[in-house]
């Protein structure tokens, strides 16, 4: 399985707004807070099927799961005071309300989809600013609580798998080549973080003095040069012993610990799916390890297993159920 889609995870397209005649998010009254949360839900909720949460009313452990399934950021998961989340049904689209700035939207697709995700945006975008007028400058344009995102506010994000490159080391030449087009490459989790299981962010790191159009265009075509590196590699550890060592040695510890960390089950759980795309390792479902990143987050297996649980409770419960699950989908 070599094709882009054994490369390409998923498309992000996010937006960054703020409201004419309010002060920014971190020093609102709860007040405007409220009015503008009421405002936005009144407009989304015009647009489809789509579901309200108030931070007040959910649990640490909600917000975790919401956090660890990408639908809210670091900021909205610790802005409990006034804090809302509207996220349609599919759990595609998110918007939040009250984060660093008044308006954070963001729409997240399978596969290579940043076109899809912009017109989805796009057409948020356009009905919230024909009910309330966005802060904006003729010169800067749109203006945010940080810097980084004064312009157009978007940012066009696609999540890679990228085992060959991290493995041959060719992965540090191109996030230095790449900073040199006004783009920026992250580990999973985002800014300031480091890749778990082989997995990395590629977005734009300016939105000012570029289109919207422009902007999807730059990252689109260095994803698409990323991919063919990619390809290339992996075609290079296709025949190679020490790669399929480092894979099924991978599965042989994932399907057997007794006690297994989030940050563990990430790095061997990368190591399998490399296999898994290199013929290594066959299973029944060639998604599987996707399909088990998205449920044995921390805040997954508690969610899971309906109850409160100890760090180590956890690491035991994951183990278990990663066993259990991979044990049972291999072919052999």
């Amino acid at each position: 399985m070599t094709d882009i889609t054994s490369i390409v995870i998923s498309s992000r397209i996010r937006i960054a707004r703020n409201f004419k005649g309010f002060k920014f998010p971190s020093r609102i009254s709860d007040k405007d807070a409220d009015k503008i949360s009421n405002s936005v839900v009144s407009v989304l909720t015009k647009l489809g099927n789509y579901k309200i949460y108030s931070f007040k009313s959910l649990t640490s452990e909600d917000l975790e799961l919401m956090f660890e399934k990408h639908l809210i950021s670091k900021e909205a998961k610790n802005n409990k005071e006034s804090g809302v989340a509207i996220i349609r049904g599919d759990e595609k689209v998110s918007v939040m309300v009250n984060e660093e700035d008044h308006l954070r939207a963001q729409c997240i697709m399978k596969g290579f989809s940043l076109q899809e995700a912009y017109a989805t945006i796009n057409d948020i975008d356009d009905a919230i600013s024909k009910e309330m007028d966005y802060a904006f400058s003729d010169e800067f344009g749109y203006l945010t609580s940080c810097v980084t995102n004064v312009g157009t506010g978007l940012r066009a994000s696609v999540m890679l798998f990228l085992p060959a490159l991290s493995i041959s080391g060719a992965i540090e030449s191109i996030i230095s080549a790449i900073k040199t087009k006004g783009l920026t490459i992250r580990g999973e989790v985002g800014e300031g973080s480091k890749p778990l299981g082989y997995i990395y962010q590629v977005s734009n790191a300016i939105s000012m003095g570029i289109t919207e159009k422009e902007t999807i265009s730059a990252v689109e075509s260095a994803v698409k040069r990323i991919v063919e590196l990619e390809k290339e590699e992996r075609m290079k550890l296709a025949k190679d012993l020490e790669t399929r060592d480092l894979c099924t040695r991978a599965f042989g510890i994932i399907s057997c610990a007794s006690l297994l960390s989030w940050q563990e089950f990430m790095i061997f759980a990368g190591r399998v799916k490399l296999g898994i795309t290199l013929s290594f390792i066959k299973f029944k479902d060639e998604l599987i390890i996707d399909k088990l990143i998205d449920r044995v987050s921390d805040a997954g297996i508690k969610k899971m297993f309906k109850k409160e649980l100890s760090d180590s409770e956890v690491c035991e419960r994951r183990a278990e159920y990663v066993s259990e699950i991979l044990r049972n989908a291999r072919v052999f």
